[in-house]
Parts: structure tokens; sequence; C-alpha cells
């Protein structure tokens, strides 16, 4: 295989940089959940994973790790950072042999946007109406 022709790579990393995830290739899965769980686990009106197979999944730096159980009944755990508390892998008994990382550790505004939407019963009414919200000029100092 040359270097033209490589799957793409992408690291994702938790907010202290401590713990990364990288990806080879594309996702095989991208949602966006609207769950209480992961409103909760978020602090934002939905929670937001790409999925990759396991075997094209790196996950370097310590992880703590929480396993909940599911309202369909599924455990799911979430592995994240210790020192910054970042959740950033997610392995989930609804998808053996895949890896769940978090979107927003990629820190890429390009990455593809979710396929499915899952948890719609728990989902935000005003989400439909985010595109119409005022944007504000960004301010760097």
């Amino acid at each position: 295989m040359t270097a033209a022709s490589a799957p793409a790579t992408r690291t994702a990393r938790c907010g202290c940089g401590a713990l990364s995830a990288t990806a080879k290739g594309e996702p095989a899965i991208v949602a966006m959940c609207s769950c209480t769980a992961c409103q909760r686990r978020t602090g934002a009106p939905f929670g937001t994973l790409a999925w990759w197979d396991a075997a094209d999944v790196a996950v370097t730096g310590t992880a703590q790790r929480y396993a909940r159980v599911s309202e369909r009944g599924r455990t799911i755990a979430y592995e994240f950072c210790p020192t910054c508390g970042s959740a950033l892998v997610f392995r989930g008994e609804h998808l053996p042999g895949k890896v769940g990382i978090a979107i927003g550790g990629f820190a890429d505004p390009a990455f593809p946007a979710p396929t499915v939407a899952v948890w719609d019963t728990t989902r935000h009414h005003w989400l439909d109406a985010i595109a119409a919200i005022p944007r504000l000029a960004e301010q760097r100092s």
C-alpha cells in the first residue's frame, strides 16, 4: 500500500491530552444519542460517537472505566481520563467488536456528520431550530 492509498487516521484526545484514541479509516457508524444518560455524561442535550472496528482503534494513556446498564438492559462502558474527566472511549454490548470514540475529542469541525439519531423520545425539541440561532463573532485574545 502506498502512502497515497493508506487509510486516513484520526486522533481524539481528552481535555488535558493524557488519554488519546487513534482510529484508522472511516467510522462504521456516526451517531447522535439523546438518551438522558448521554445528556448527563456530556452536559449537553446529546452525545455524539463514532464507532470503528476494535482492530482499527489504538488507545494510549491511562483510563478509568465506568460501566452502566442501559434502559434496554445492555452494558455500555465509558473510558475516561482520571485527570480531566473527559469520557473518550466507549465499548457497548449493543455493538460487539466495535469501539466508540467521542466525536468532540477529535476537535475537527470537518468530522463526518451523524448518520443516525437515537433516543429521539428524550431529544430536546429546540434542536430543530438550532440553525436559526444567531451566531456571535469569535473573539480571541
